[in-house]
């Protein structure tokens, strides 16, 4: 995201992406949104658009389409009426009708159609939503790590079932992929920087990552990612600096050692065998990584370790 960590405007537009991403079932208009960030309509459009890329009513509607699609796959109990709803749209027509623009398929067809019909799907829907929006251009590499050839996956153990309890973090925010060099490892840096002088966190604090996206499903350059810390206490956050809360509950843990790029695909085998066979299904399709314990300069490389938490919930 082109935009100055010094812009009067980061917390504000901060609280209005967590807010997004909380309520995306509820009223988001603009009229909605200017009040969360305190701002006038007017001028709360132009800042949003400037640190986005694309208009708020395009962001909320484009990150609907995509919750919608990822949920008709790994939610195959829900109907599509029940997806709409959760999705923020009115009705089953009303997603049908946003879904057919942005991915030219129908959402029952989308759930029901093999996965190399989706993946062919997404692809010719990456190049006409680029064709028609040049705002956001980078490497065009990005999106054929998910959707070229399928790299090795690495190894995965079985799942285990553990209950965390919840846990307060701090975390700031990462736009533009789920590349750790292009970006994910300079975050983490500033967090760890602002954290560390303040006491908040050590040399043995695990950092966790949560991605708030589908690369299988959004544009991988569009891909939004927290870089987190826990802390125990609430201190004053700022200068691009958020404090939330990942919900305590069941978890489903697996340790992953493998090639990165893989990660989706691990996700994928998740998903589709592992949770089923454990008895289980992933709730509010919330997940995060934990990464081993130390400073930020250690997330490179092509072959990383972590851990892949989802939290479930028993058939």
């Amino acid at each position: 995201m082109p935009v100055s960590a010094n812009s009067p405007h980061l917390a504000r537009m901060g609280r209005v992406y967590d807010f997004i991403q909380d309520h995306l079932a509820e009223d988001l208009s603009v009229a909605r949104l200017a009040e969360v960030a305190i701002l006038s309509p007017w001028h709360f459009q132009r800042v949003f658009q400037e640190f986005s890329g694309e208009s708020a009513a395009a962001f909320v509607r484009r990150l609907r389409v995509e919750r919608a699609a990822d949920r008709l796959l790994i939610r195959s109990d829900q109907t599509v009426d029940a997806v709409a709803a959760e999705c923020g749209f009115g009705s089953a027509e009303l997603l049908a009708r946003h879904f057919q623009k942005r991915f030219h398929i129908s959402p029952s067809g989308w759930r029901a159609a093999t996965p190399e019909v989706r993946h062919r799907t997404i692809r010719q829907a990456l190049t006409t939503n680029r064709r028609a929006d040049d705002s956001f251009v980078q490497d065009d590499r990005a999106p054929a790590l998910y959707l070229g050839n399928q790299p090795q996956q690495g190894d995965l153990p079985d799942l285990r079932l553990e209950r965390r309890p919840e846990r307060r973090v701090i975390y700031t925010r990462h736009f533009q992929g789920y590349d750790h060099e292009g970006g994910i490892n300079a975050a983490f840096e500033r967090l760890w920087h602002w954290a560390q002088p303040r006491g908040l966190i050590g040399a043995s604090t695990v950092a966790i990552g949560i991605g708030l996206d589908n690369p299988w499903i959004t544009d991988p350059r569009r891909c939004r990612f927290l870089c987190c810390y826990p802390v125990d206490s609430n201190p004053e956050v700022g200068e691009g600096i958020g404090l939330r809360t990942i919900p305590g509950g069941l978890y489903a843990l697996a340790d992953y050692h493998g090639p990165r790029d893989a990660l989706s695909l691990v996700y994928q085998r998740m998903y589709q065998t592992l949770l089923p066979r454990a008895g289980v299904q992933a709730v509010d399709d919330f997940d995060y990584l934990e990464y081993p314990s130390a400073p930020p300069s250690s997330f490179g490389g092509e072959n990383y370790t972590c851990r892949l938490a989802l939290r479930v919930r028993s058939l």
